[in-house]
This record gives structure tokens, C-alpha cells and sequence, in this order.
């Protein structure tokens, strides 16, 4: 996390300096909604059915700078905290219960910023992220499935949004799509032992953010 905070903050030095440009730094956070999206194996015989996660609440914070070429253009960019993943069932020894599949991630986020009225604006762009820990937390128990070796390390995904602001502070909404599948070299397999073809796997996710940007001289 602070290699990526220091190579976030050398690379809004440098563009600044480079560039000349009207330049803000500010935070973000807010209420994350996500899930992740299966596909790739013909679910049949009682295995695992379609659509059978739901929804994990979770949230976001960061630090970001603000690039403006001119009234209607600009970049973001920043360091990001963000909790995305889903809810699901675990058979445990005693039985199924149901589960809080949490990763946590640092992602670095670039985005273009077009300004379409007073200061309402659409976005588009991309983020890769490091994962830090992949928690499933059911009942009592709080499992870290990292050691499992089931899910990759990075993610990359993309990004679309729009954003109000007022003055300073700004209120916005996104919606990411993973494009990197999170699981590794992992052999899926029924009850018999026969592989059952691969499974891919990609983040969902929609964020509500507030925040505040300071204008730097």
C-alpha cells in the first residue's frame, strides 16, 4: 500500500510539473454494492446452479488528483481501498450456512472526466488492482481463503461513472466491470472426479462516493 501511495503521489508531482495544468488533491469514500459474474461451465446435475450469489454491501476509500486541461476535460487518478465480492452458501461439517465472501483490494484508478452541464460530468476509465486478502465469514468463523490458492492476485476492470460537484466537495456514482478472471489454475471437478470444463469469474460492482478535492497553487 505505501509503494503504491508514494508512486500514485511521484506521478501527480511529475505530470503537474510537466504539464502546468490546474491540479487538485482530494479523498473519496463511500457505500460499495457488488457481486461477481460465473460463466463458462454448463451447470447441470444438482452442481452449483446459475445465479446463485447475492449481493455483498461493503465500502470504498482513497486519495485522488484531479488534472484539468480546461473547462470540459480532465484526468483522475489516485489509490483506492475497496471491498467487493458476494454472498453465497458453505457446507460446513454441520451443515450449509451462509457466507460474507469479502477481498480486499488496492486498486489504482485513471479516469476521464468530460463536463457536460455546471458541473455534472460523465466518466470513463479503467482500474488494476492488487489483492490483499480474501475473507469468508460465516457465523463464527472468519476463514482466510488466500491460502487456498483459488483466486489471483490482480484484477483490472473497467470503469463508468457520472459526478456532481459543488465547489470543492463532489458526489458521484460508478459502476466497474472486471475483465481479469479471479481464479488461478484451478481444476473444477463433480462428485465422480470428471473436470467439468473451466469457470471463469469477474467483479460486479457499483459505488456511491462523496468527497472533497482542494485546489494545490
Amino acid at each position: 500500500m505505501n509503494y503504491a501511495l508514494l508512486l500514485s503521489s511521484a506521478l501527480v508531482l511529475f505530470a503537474h510539473s510537466l504539464l502546468g495544468q490546474t491540479f487538485a488533491l482530494g479523498a473519496r469514500g463511500g457505500y460499495s454494492f457488488t457481486n461477481i459474474h460465473l460463466s463458462g461451465i454448463k451447470w447441470q446435475d444438482g452442481l452449483v446452479p446459475p445465479n446463485s450469489t447475492d449481493p455483498l454491501h461493503g465500502f470504498h476509500a482513497g486519495l485522488e488528483g484531479k488534472m484539468d486541461f480546461n473547462q470540459k476535460w480532465a484526468l483522475l487518478f489516485g489509490v483506492q481501498y475497496s471491498q467487493k465480492g458476494f454472498e453465497s452458501q458453505l457446507f460446513w461439517p454441520a451443515g450449509p450456512a451462509s457466507a460474507r465472501n469479502v477481498f480486499h483490494y488496492i486498486y489504482l484508478p485513471v479516469v476521464v472526466d468530460f463536463q457536460v452541464w455546471r458541473g455534472l460530468s460523465v466518466q470513463a476509465g479503467m482500474e488494476g488492482g492488487r489483492l490483499l486478502s480474501v475473507r469468508a465469514i460465516s457465523g463464527g468463523e472468519n476463514v482466510n481463503i488466500n491460502k487456498l490458492g483459488i483466486y489471483r492476485d490482480f484484477d483490472f476492470g473497467l470503469i463508468a461513472g457520472l459526478e456532481y460537484r459543488i465547489r470543492r466537495f463532489f458526489i458521484g456514482a460508478r459502476q466497474s466491470w472486471g475483465i481479469y478472471d479471479l481464479y488461478g489454475d484451478v481444476k473444477f471437478t463433480d462428485e465422480n472426479g470428471n473436470e467439468l470444463g473451466e469457470l471463469k469469474s469477474f467483479h460486479r460492482a457499483a459505488q456511491i462516493s462523496v468527497g472533497y478535492r482542494h485546489p494545490l497553487p
